[in-house]
């Protein structure tokens, strides 16, 4: 049976080069860190292209940068080759980008958008975003190089940048917004979120709830090892429904384990689930998230 995707991650790495005060890699992310091998990479794209649909993309995320993923380019490659009906999609932090991967994805056409994420740009917005004062201007240098080569070839890539208004700004995102709102296809401020119910005090919960989009349009990430999570908040994988090393796609999709959570949603049960207690994606209200974009 094919399944329709609005999008899906795929989590190649649990790397990363960075400590973002909001974010739980450091502290509560309970896996190893490591990368998906090549075979089962491929395994997945194969599957996903032959069998099912995505409306947007293939997106390079999860709990690691894909910019600490040594095997970045060969994927970008690899989809380019053998899967050019799927379009990938890649954001960074930007701190460990290095010059000769933006000359291959803008040279060799990897990439439709590049995805930028800066929280923090002067020493002490950035100590404050990644806990090292200096990242946040390596990362900004790292943009200023994929705009400038960017804007030298005949085919430029879009480009994106999000940042998050943090509690205690004062006033890092205008501070951004003066170097590269003109700059970048895109430009976007949210409000941090808490990871479900990891990191609370990021944003407030509503008394009135909703159904999880995720399961009634599925947008899932495949794991590092194969699991398949029905959202990117599921950081542990406690609600894994199957292994895409173990079977396809198509499969897991059938199981019972994939309809319980339909089920419990449906009912409006998700929420009996620890991991999904408290989530703040499920409150009824989601206005005033993004604060301003172009």
């Amino acid at each position: 049976m094919s399944q329709h995707f609005r999008w899906i991650a795929i989590e190649t790495t649990t790397h990363c080069n960075s400590q973002c005060t909001v974010c739980p890699h450091d502290t509560l992310f309970r896996h190893p860190f490591t990368t998906m091998s090549g075979e089962l990479f491929e395994k997945c794209l194969l599957e996903i292209a032959e069998l099912h649909t995505v409306s947007e993309h293939i997106r390079f995320g999860g709990m690691g940068d894909p910019s600490c993923d040594n095997q970045l380019l060969e994927r970008l490659r690899f989809m380019q080759k053998e899967t050019p009906n799927l379009q990938p999609h890649v954001a960074s932090n930007m701190a460990s980008w290095k010059k000769r991967d933006t000359e291959a994805v803008i040279q060799e056409q990897l990439l439709p958008a590049m995805r930028f994420s800066l929280l923090g740009l002067t020493p002490e917005g950035s100590m404050r975003a990644y806990q090292r004062s200096e990242q946040g201007e390596r990362a900004s240098r790292a943009i200023d190089y994929f705009l400038q080569y960017n804007a030298q070839s005949p085919h430029p890539v879009r480009t994106e940048l999000y940042t998050l208004l943090m509690p205690d700004d004062q006033g890092e995102v205008a501070q951004i917004k003066a170097r590269f709102w003109d700059r970048v296809d895109a430009f976007e401020v949210w409000r941090p979120h808490s990871w479900s119910n990891l990191l609370p005090h990021l944003r407030a919960n509503q008394v009135v709830r909703r159904r999880c989009s995720k399961l009634i349009h599925p947008e899932p990430v495949i794991c590092v090892n194969g699991d398949v999570c029905p959202c990117s908040m599921d950081v542990n994988r406690e609600l894994a429904f199957g292994n895409l090393a173990e079977h396809s796609l198509q499969e897991i999709y059938q199981g019972s384990a994939w309809h319980r959570l339909v089920e419990l949603n449906a009912q409006g049960l998700i929420e009996t689930l620890p991991t999904c207690h408290g989530c703040t994606f499920l409150n009824a209200d989601g206005s005033g998230v993004l604060i301003e974009h172009k």
